[in-house]
Order: structure tokens, then sequence, then C-alpha cells
């Protein structure tokens, strides 16, 4: 991605610190990144803006940087922890023994243990992959196929794989999708998950 899209997509986030409806938090993110406070709006030529080295801007990516057959390894593996399990399994207000009751796990389960809701693996495995899929995509547009091959638990450290599998430019001058296939495995190179989500990307 060029200087000038990059410096585009800056002045845009600059703008936004002065957005009143962002809290405090956004503003100071986006200052860490290089914003700065405009008053006026985005056709403001007082609007500075400047690229910090290793921004996460210098790595956005837009349509034209996917081909198919391109493959990449997730930017980091995570060991997942007691204390997530515990959170996702509240805040999803799930009820079921398999996430909830470790005694009728340890008879039932497999591992004798509990397991993380699958759904979550979905969220993890696209984090992890989301530097090389572009984080300067513009949605999801669908999730062609998710398929569950196992499953995982606390203790467990994950890493995730994905390639492109299709692109289609559209008929949108300014924006295509493209199709990644993602994949999750455990620290035993066993395959748990994998998905294809659809994302929109943005056209030069």
């Amino acid at each position: 991605m060029g200087e000038e899209p990059i410096r585009r997509v800056m002045i845009h986030e600059a703008v936004h610190i002065g957005y009143p409806k962002h809290d405090a938090d956004f503003r100071r993110l986006v200052r860490e990144h290089g914003g700065k406070q405009s008053e006026e709006g985005l056709d403001n030529p007082g609007v500075k803006v400047e690229m910090k080295q290793g921004s996460r801007y210098a790595a956005i990516k837009t349509f034209e940087d996917f081909e198919v057959g391109q493959t990449f390894e997730g930017t980091y593996r995570r060991t997942m922890t007691e204390a997530e399990l515990v959170t996702v399994v509240h805040l999803a207000g799930l009820r079921t023994p398999l996430f909830t009751d470790e005694e009728w796990c340890k008879k039932n389960a497999p591992g004798g243990t509990r397991r993380f809701p699958g759904f979550l693996g979905i969220g993890v495995a696209n984090s992890m992959c989301e530097e090389h899929a572009g984080s300067g995509h513009l949605g999801v547009r669908r999730l062609e196929r998710v398929v569950f091959h196992g499953s995982f638990k606390p203790g467990d450290t994950l890493q995730a794989r994905g390639s492109v599998v299709g692109t289609d430019p559209g008929t949108d001058p300014g924006k295509g999708t493209v199709t990644f296939n993602i994949r999750l495995y455990n620290h035993a190179e066993q395959l748990l998950l994998e998905f294809e989500p659809v994302f929109t990307m943005p056209k030069r």
C-alpha cells in the first residue's frame, strides 16, 4: 500500500478523534497510531498526520494484494486459560455441562475435562491471521463453510494457518471480495477447525 492511501486512512482516523461519539479509549488509540485531532473535517487541508514506525496502518492491504494460492502463518500462538473459558461461558450464557461442569466432564467429555465452545475458535484463529488477511478489510460478507474437527481446552496452545482460495473483483470500483481458508491447530498439530470467511476488501 502506497504512502498516499495510508495518508488518507490516517486523515480519516485523525478526523475521528474529534468525533464526539467516539470514547476516550478510541481517541487515545488513534493518537498512538499517529492521528492528530482535526476540528474541521476530512477535506480540511490543515489536517496533519504521520505514520509511526510499526504502525498497524503500514500493514493495511487492498484487494489487489491477494492472489489465489497465497499462504500464511498466524502471527502468534496462544495458550488458552481457565479464566478465558469461564469468561466466554458467562458472556454467552451457556449452561451445557461440557462447558460448565468439571465433574460431569470427568465421566463423559473427551479428555475428561471441560472444553471451550467451538465458535470461540473462529474468533481466535481469525485474530491470529488478521495481519495477513488485511486489517483494513471492510467487513465479513459471509462464511462459506465451517468444519469442526476437534475441540480445545484450557492449557492448549493454539496456532493458525491460512490461504487465499478465491478473489472476486465484482462490479464495484471501490471494493472486491477475498475468500480465505483459515485453519486452527493445537500444539500437537491436530486440526481443530477450518472455515472460509469472505472479506470485503478496498481497492486501490
